[in-house]
């Protein structure tokens, strides 16, 4: 009698799965879309455009609200920043201005003085840190952008996998151990 009530109800965990699958898959599409919503809007309200003089010439001058000219304009700064710094990274820059005006130096004795005595910083490492800065930023609204495509293909594969769940494995489920209650 037991046996019997168990195998009539066998089918249950598999169905709360299917419909788990299902709903979560449906949850995950959600929220990757209001996700890339969100970044969306960041960026819009910055109203950042994508320079004229981008490397991706089919991009330059549109708006910056998406990953493809998140990342034209972040490829721009880059082209900037190595023009301005003479190639090199905010990590390849001397410390200070050299006494000379023109080159760096990271020996403060050898660096050109301000009116109080003191080494005058390098404007190239603060050009070159901004750079990066805003490339950062811009990289990481396409990494983000990246994400919540991500979370929305495995909402979608969720419901495909709950919709398999359902229409296959639950009516197995279902008449499985009745035929076996039957041929026993």
């Amino acid at each position: 009698m037991y046996i019997a009530a168990v195998r009539r109800f066998v089918f249950v965990p598999t169905l709360l799965v299917a419909l788990g699958f299902f709903f979560g898959g449906i949850f995950a599409i959600v929220q990757g879309n209001n996700a890339r919503d969100d970044v969306r809007s960041g960026l819009t309200r910055e109203q950042v455009t994508v320079s004229a003089d981008a490397p991706n010439v089919a991009l330059r001058n549109k708006p910056v609200v998406n990953a493809e000219t998140a990342e034209a304009e972040a490829d721009a700064i880059w082209m900037h920043t190595m023009k301005a710094t003479g190639g090199k990274t905010y990590a390849t820059i001397e410390k200070y201005l050299a006494a000379d005006g023109k080159n760096g130096t990271n020996d403060a004795k050898l660096a050109q003085l301000d009116a109080s005595g003191k080494p005058v910083a390098n404007p190239a490492r603060a050009t070159a840190k901004d750079g990066a800065f805003l490339r950062t930023g811009l990289m990481l609204s396409v990494a983000a952008f990246g994400v919540a495509q991500l979370v929305v293909g495995l909402g979608w594969g969720f419901i495909a996998l709950g919709l398999l769940l359902l229409f296959v494995g639950v009516p197995l489920a279902y008449y499985v151990p009745r035929l076996l209650v039957t041929s026993i």
